[in-house]
């Protein structure tokens, strides 16, 4: 997610992200998209993704998804960004409100759409430790319950940047990556 360009959009990120979210063995991508690179300039990369089962010493498979990329030559054939998408998420942006994708199978972040929130360690509370308060837990169960039917709200306390707790008002929306591929767009903000 920290990799991600934030609020480019190319046409094939929303399979990439899909393909992190379905994790069904044998799906691959190939493909180029023109970016921003960390210093404001155009630049053209190649990037590959595959999910396949790998066999373990015990017999058993994990899924692994692997995705790699590298700096490529603009071939004059990039598609276009999508940028009505890009309008309208730099339209809803709002000061304080940080958006991010979330994988809503295991709550883990796909990619943020404006800068990372700088008022709490999302790093572990949101990519993989899932670290919030042990009190905030049945707050997290009834928004995810909520969430099966439409959206939901509430605020936990997460992980701060000293090491305590922040409290982080999160709201949560059902976003269609691909046919049948949803995600969490999620706007977090001090309550």
């Amino acid at each position: 997610a920290q990799d991600l360009p934030k609020r480019d959009l190319n046409p094939s990120e929303a399979q990439v992200l899909s393909m992190t979210i379905t994790r069904e063995p044998g799906q691959s991508l190939c493909n180029s998209w023109d970016v921003t690179d960390y210093r404001g300039e155009p630049i053209t990369i190649g990037f590959v993704a595959r999910v396949l089962a790998e066999e373990q010493d015990d017999g058993s498979q994990r899924l692994v998804l692997r995705a790699m990329n590298w700096r490529g030559e603009n071939d004059g054939q990039s598609h276009p960004h999508d940028y009505l998408a890009q309008r309208i998420l730099q339209g809803l942006a709002e000061p304080g409100c940080y958006r991010v994708l979330l994988d809503l199978t295991h709550w883990t972040l796909l990619k943020w759409l404006d800068e990372p929130v700088p008022f709490f360690d999302w790093r572990a509370s949101l990519a993989g430790d899932h670290k919030i308060h042990p009190d905030d837990r049945a707050q997290m169960a009834r928004m995810a319950e909520e969430f099966a039917t439409g959206s939901t709200s509430g605020t936990l306390r997460m992980v701060a940047n000293d090491g305590g707790w922040t409290p982080v008002h999160v709201t949560v929306n059902r976003v269609e990556l691909d046919d049948g591929v949803f995600a969490g767009l999620a706007t977090l903000r001090q309550p």
